[in-house]
């Protein structure tokens, strides 16, 4: 899936260009808003080894297209009253409770999985 980002949300400031299209590596919902997994423009792979969530709002969708490596899985928000939540990535990214606090703390293992994912996603 390809975005472009098309919306300025003010007084919150998002690393992003507006001639970029960016690449989305998984969509969480979050109070009942959908929320995109992208490489923002602090992404270097070494020093900034995460991909971070932003509000769909900020983002036109340009290629709906989802990932061939994409799973979806549907559950229920216990922070928000047992609300519905529908989560798209790849299987460690949904499946693995931790994963991506792991993969924001540096661990190497999640590194190393979310890399092989941004690399085969990006060469769809």
């Amino acid at each position: 899936m390809f975005i472009k980002r098309t919306n300025i949300m003010k007084p919150v400031s998002f690393k992003l260009l507006s001639i970029i299209e960016y690449i989305v590596y998984g969509i969480t919902t979050i109070k009942k808003y959908n929320w995109f997994l992208i490489c923002d423009d602090t992404y270097d792979g070494t020093y900034i080894y995460y991909p971070l969530y932003l509000p769909c709002q900020l983002f036109t969708i340009i290629d709906g297209k989802i990932s061939k490596y994409w799973l979806i899985k549907e559950g229920v928000d216990e922070y928000d009253h047992g609300e519905r939540i529908i989560k798209f990535g790849f299987q460690e990214l949904i499946e693995e409770e931790y994963f991506f606090g792991n993969l924001v703390e540096g661990y190497k293992r999640e590194i190393k999985i979310f890399q092989d994912y941004k690399r085969l996603i990006d060469a769809e």
